[in-house]
């Protein structure tokens, strides 16, 4: 997580502390931003029924008191992850398997879990099925089905700050996440009250063109011959040197447009391809579901491939130091 990211929409961020299990399937840490008191906590739990349940009743009720610890009032928490199980079997997965007693046991036991929460006054809510009651959304796909698996739960404080909880990628942000086989879900949560953010914040120059040789050549010659006017008396540079840094800005967001185009020319066609086979699979098309994993196979290639490519050409010396 990007502290400057926090800090530019919700003013301070500070990390208070975290704490982790031996195992590596839960991280979390409290942050103070925005006027929340927050626990973040990342859940990747795993396949087995049985472990599933250990994981619930043991690392997430001592997740539970880290919330509410001795002397402190409690955080409002933000629990995402990979939880390999859904609720509702009827609402969240598809399947051509029979059985599903091993699934509906852990989906009781963390409705248990869910209850003694409450009894503490720690209310867990899953964010994308409060914003999206009636949806049928999976975010991992197989053969055999489909399954809503990653969700986030958080607290039923936050919920008027609650701005999205969404299902899927977008492109060019997003594009990676189609190497991996789960679909990113996201949430967008706002300050607990309006923050002051300076009018001319320190802004980081993006050089996402710089993956393209093309670009990144255009980009020097624009700085070049910007750099081209420098004065040569020392007091006029220093009256100068602004005016060259908004050049070079504008030069970078001039690139970083055309990239993002020629991105999008790349990609989007494939992409609503697999956007489409979604759609017919989630409306109830069983037959799509084939045709999603190939094309969503054959993109995933596409864009890891074009990520390598673009990793190679940042690595590659600037256009004037090659020979």
């Amino acid at each position: 997580m990007r502290l400057q990211l926090l800090q530019g929409h919700g003013g301070s961020a500070t990390v208070s502390g975290d704490w982790r299990t031996d195992d590596g399937r839960l991280i979390s840490l409290r942050l103070s931003w925005g006027g929340h008191s927050l626990q973040l906590a990342s859940i990747y739990m795993p396949n087995d029924s049985a472990a599933q349940r250990s994981l619930i009743q043991n690392s997430l009720a001592a997740l539970a008191q880290q919330a509410r610890p001795p002397g402190h009032r409690a955080s409002a928490m933000i629990w995402g992850g990979d939880f390999n199980f859904v609720e509702s079997v009827q609402q969240d997965r598809r399947t051509s398997r029979q059985g599903h007693s091993a699934e509906r046991s852990t989906a009781a036991a963390w409705q248990q879990q869910l209850q003694q929460l409450q009894q503490l006054q720690l209310n867990l809510v899953d964010a994308y099925r409060y914003r999206h009651p009636q949806a049928t959304t999976f975010t991992h796909f197989h053969p055999a089905g489909a399954a809503r698996l990653d969700r986030f739960y958080i607290s039923s404080s936050l919920l008027p700050c609650l701005a999205a909880a969404t299902i899927g990628e977008r492109l060019p942000s997003t594009a990676g996440a189609l190497i991996s086989d789960h679909r990113p879900i996201t949430l967008a949560l706002l300050p607990a009250h309006p923050t002051t953010i300076p009018r001319n914040p320190v802004r980081r120059l993006r050089l996402q063109f710089a993956a393209d040789a093309a670009l990144a050549q255009r980009f020097q010659q624009l700085v070049t011959a910007a750099a081209a006017t420098a004065p040569t008396d020392a007091a006029a540079f220093v009256a100068w040197w602004p005016w060259l840094k908004r050049r070079a800005a504008a030069a970078a967001r001039d690139c970083n447009q055309r990239w993002r185009a020629a991105q999008r020319q790349r990609s989007t066609p494939a992409f609503q391809q697999v956007q489409q086979l979604y759609e017919q699979y989630e409306a109830g098309d069983n037959a799509a579901l084939a045709g999603l994993l190939h094309r969503r196979q054959q993109l995933a290639a596409d864009v890891a491939a074009e990520l390598a490519d673009a990793s190679m050409q940042q690595r590659a010396p600037p256009m004037a130091a090659r020979r």
